[in-house]
């Protein structure tokens, strides 16, 4: 199983996902959890990398997902530790993102590459009620 942390920051009840050079899905800032890391290390090294930014405490961790890894063979799974957190300054795509995009569920089907950890959260009864409230984090 893959492990990896994942920043959950709502906007105009609107997800922020962002999609790697290379790639045709977008997905969740953050990234794998280095086995000398824990999951609020590799969140706020992949923050500042692919979004050229700080998370601003409370940072907290708002649910698991497990699903299937996007871009690997069957069965390869995913727990990705999703996290909420205000952000120094506003995001923008750094290192390999080569775009940020704003989703909501609906806006996210749309799209013709999908990660799965991706639609597993916006099914998930904390996100769900977070996106309900329009906001989850600031912009510091």
């Amino acid at each position: 199983m893959i492990r990896t942390a994942a920043l959950v920051f709502v906007r105009d009840c609107a997800l922020l996902l962002v999609r790697p050079a290379g790639k045709t899905a977008f997905y969740m800032p953050g990234g794998k959890i280095e086995h000398h890391e824990s999951p609020l290390t590799a969140l706020n090294r992949e923050v500042r990398e692919e979004l050229g930014s700080v998370a601003v405490p409370p940072i907290t961790h708002l649910c698991d997902i497990i699903a299937q890894a996007y871009g690997e063979p069957q069965g390869v799974l995913v727990r990705m530790a999703c996290f909420t957190a205000s952000l120094e300054s506003p995001p923008r795509p750094c290192a390999e993102i080569a775009e940020i995009g704003w989703f909501t569920a609906a806006d996210y089907r749309l799209q013709p590459d999908r990660a799965p950890a991706v639609e597993e959260l916006f099914k998930h009864p904390a996100l769900l009620s977070t996106i309900k409230t329009g906001r989850l984090g600031e912009i510091e």
